[in-house]
């Protein structure tokens, strides 16, 4: 009996220990719990916040697209006619005088098929009969054969039975983009 007592004295200081232990480790629990909550109180007084910058930030997207129409609504009329001569481009084939209303940059004819636009001033290195058959599908206004690039005679064929005006420029195409822009007034 004695021993059952002296043991369950040592144990006692133990059990103490422990449940000091415990009740320190759930204070310090209860600390970081209370920590946690007061940070997401700021994320959540942050994120309450952010409505107000995104609302801002959208206001400002609505500037810049109705500054982007504005700029669209002042672009000059330019024609195919004229625009080979303020170029400099050489006539390669007439075609049908067309009213350019963009510009669209791009040898891959699978992605301008779908990216370029009715009117678009087409500028590539294709010199071959599939550039007349996308710029027509696209009804691009024009086709601007750029560094240099020699058409084949299917391309120049095609291109005169189609109406499709093809030029002519040692250019590369972003330089021949950016002269057809500056003629338009899309950029000074």
């Amino acid at each position: 009996m004695q021993m059952q007592q002296k043991m369950k004295n040592e144990a006692e200081p133990s059990a103490v220990s422990a449940t000091g232990a415990a009740g320190a480790t759930a204070q310090t629990v209860t600390q970081t719990t209370d920590a946690a909550a007061g940070a997401a109180a700021q994320s959540a007084d942050a994120a309450a916040q952010t409505p107000g910058a995104a609302a801002q930030s959208a206001g400002a997207a609505a500037q810049t697209t109705g500054a982007a129409a504005q700029t669209a609504d002042a672009a000059a009329a330019v024609e195919t006619t004229a625009l080979a001569a303020a170029c400099g481009f050489a006539v390669l084939v007439p075609g049908d005088t067309r009213e350019i209303t963009g510009v669209y940059t791009g040898d891959l004819l699978s992605w301008a098929m779908g990216r370029a636009k009715e009117g678009d001033a087409w500028c590539t290195v294709m010199g071959n009969v599939n550039t007349i058959a996308v710029a027509t599908l696209a009804d691009c206004a024009c086709v601007v054969l750029c560094h240099s690039a020699v058409p084949d005679d299917a391309m120049r064929e095609r291109a005169a039975q189609q109406g499709v005006a093809v030029f002519t420029t040692s250019l590369p195409e972003f330089e021949a983009s950016l002269a057809v822009a500056r003629v338009m007034g899309l950029v000074k």
